[in-house]
């Protein structure tokens, strides 16, 4: 008789932990079905108050301030500072000139430099321009200029920069008064593209490392012809320094566009702050 009513106890111990396992799946569907909702407005609140979302903070954090100076100054000395510098010439016709140019478009790049730091400290979020305008002004502006600048701007840009390095890289291949075609810059550009998106798309740390070599080299290069050039200026006794403003270009719109070479020359300074979020420190830090 004992066994029976064991038996029966223990079916109903079985069944009424079963039944309790059941309730709790419920309630914690529930939980989480109330917990996707309160998501679910609580995101819809944000967006009619124009709160940008923090995706970026689910990057992993892999810059140093190290690094990240070097993105910056890599993204400044591209291959544009190796040919604008005689474009700007030609466009101001002196020396004076067009030191006045490169120095009036270096405080420029300054001052947007600056005020990009105070908004990087006031909204630490990855996304630059994009963040910056969508708390300003909405949605509708922060979509035409990334828009904008996927598809027009930055692809110019690069396009530009790719076919420099292109032609730097193939030109001591051929003759002197022989030069390459078009067919090949292109070829090599696109490669070159192709190249650094692997990198880039492979691992932070990689694309942060060969940023910091190919930085490295371009300093040297600088350097080289900086050398070169106080060489030949001491040699030829600062003759093209002497002439000062003689042969200067009064007509604006060669004026505008020298001041346009060098502005994107300098262009780079806002590079850091899409990437905000991937930093191992924040600008508010110290």
């Amino acid at each position: 008789a004992t066994t029976p009513i064991l038996s029966n106890l223990h079916l109903m111990a079985t069944n009424t932990i079963e039944l309790m396992k059941i309730r709790n799946e419920q309630a914690s569907s529930q939980d989480d079905e109330t917990a996707c909702e309160g998501a679910l407005l609580e995101s819809a609140e944000r967006h009619k108050k124009g709160v940008v979302p923090e995706v970026g903070s689910v990057l992993k954090k892999r810059v140093s301030l190290v690094h990240g100076i070097g993105l910056v100054a890599g993204v400044i000395i591209g291959s544009g500072i190796f040919f604008t510098p005689s474009e700007i010439f030609k466009d101001t016709g002196s020396a004076g000139l067009s030191l006045v140019v490169w120095v009036a478009a270096g405080i420029i790049s300054l001052g947007g430099a600056l005020c990009y730091c105070e908004l990087g400290a006031s909204i630490p979020e990855t996304g630059g321009e994009y963040v910056y305008l969508y708390r300003a002004y909405g949605p509708l502006p922060a979509f035409l200029l990334v828009w904008s600048t996927s598809l027009l701007t930055r692809p110019a840009s690069q396009a530009i920069v790719s076919l420099a390095f292109a032609r730097y890289l193939v030109q001591p291949f051929f003759s002197e008064g022989c030069n390459p075609s078009v067919l090949i810059l292109k070829l090599v550009a696109i490669a070159g593209v192709l190249i650094i998106g692997m990198v880039n798309a492979a691992s932070v740390k990689v694309a942060v490392y060969t940023q910091n070599i190919l930085l490295f080299t371009k300093i040297l290069a600088l350097l080289a012809i900086v050398l070169m050039g106080v060489y030949w200026a001491v040699h030829n006794e600062l003759q093209s320094l002497s002439e000062g403003f003689q042969g200067s270009k009064s007509s604006p719109s060669d004026i505008g566009l020298a001041f346009y070479n060098a502005l994107w020359t300098y262009e780079g300074w806002s590079g850091l702050f899409h990437i905000l979020n991937r930093q191992t420190g924040t600008l508010t830090d110290g």
